[in-house]
């Protein structure tokens, strides 16, 4: 019996669609594929948007500065690309970037360590480092959160997206980084805040006791101010009084007794 041509046209339509659906599928799992997600523990990570941030802290970190500051010369996004990431030392900016593959190898938890919203992963060493420097910020009545840590490549992404859709692209660049290009991708970057001040993150947190005992004594447990005041055009991002980087008691020590900017120290004695 012949088919009417009615019937046959509507055959051909839903084959088509199941081959272009299957072709769809599998390319999107090709995209996929480039960027290999990390562990499954800390997968979700990787796949959740920057909301979940914004709902648990306050961002409130649009400087009034121009965008002349982060668009200088000798800061050109996404330039090179280093493969020294598990290195405490390396150099990312503006102008140097991480794989977009690139996820440490020994993060951890930091839910059973510290008091974290959301959940936070950074590595093992950074996150020991961290836990001695809370135990001892709040036995001196200040107990300290963290806001956000690691994130992988993906979620930076998101991160800086959100910002662009948010304040506008100059506004962005000044106070996220572009994906590839963030410290947080490296385990060992922390946004620091406190449950005393609502966890919020804005200049104004530098003012703070809290701000004040981690500006006055962070560097004694490896960790360093980022994006310091004053060093706007050194950094090529504005003053973030809540953003510390793990780098090592030795290195650290050495960098506060010199008096000078991570960007500065790294250029210097780090490796990229």
């Amino acid at each position: 019996m012949v088919k009417p041509f009615g019937y046959l046209l509507a055959s051909l339509v839903v084959a088509l669609s199941v081959a272009t659906g299957l072709y769809l599928s599998l390319d999107h799992q090709k995209k996929l594929a480039v960027v290999p997600q990390p562990e499954s523990s800390i997968r979700t990570i990787a796949q959740t948007s920057f909301s979940g941030e914004v709902l648990n802290a306050s961002y409130s970190a649009v400087p009034a500065i121009k965008e002349s500051v982060v668009s200088q010369k000798g800061f050109v996004d996404r330039g090179k690309i280093t493969l020294k990431g598990d290195d405490l030392l390396v150099l990312v900016n503006k102008s140097i970037g991480l794989p977009a593959a690139y996820v440490p190898a020994d993060l951890v938890n930091l839910d059973v360590l510290v008091q974290a919203y959301p959940t936070s992963f950074l590595r093992k060493e950074a996150a020991s480092a961290l836990v001695a420097m809370f135990n001892d910020a709040k036995a001196s009545g200040y107990s300290l959160t963290v806001t956000s840590a690691y994130r992988s490549w993906a979620s930076q992404q998101a991160t800086y997206n959100y910002w662009v859709a948010t304040v506008g692209l100059a506004n962005a660049s000044q106070v996220s980084a572009r994906a590839g290009h963030s410290q947080h991708q490296l385990g060992t970057a922390v946004d620091l805040s406190a449950v005393g001040v609502d966890n919020n993150l804005s200049p104004d947190f530098g003012k703070t006791a809290y701000g004040a005992w981690l500006a006055m004594n962070s560097w004694q447990y490896g960790y360093v101010l980022s994006y310091p005041a004053g060093k706007e055009t050194v950094t090529g991002y504005a003053y973030e009084p809540w953003h510390f980087r793990y780098i090592g008691v030795t290195a650290a020590t050495q960098m506060h007794n010199l008096g000078l900017d991570l960007e500065t120290y790294l250029q210097k004695y780090g490796v990229w």
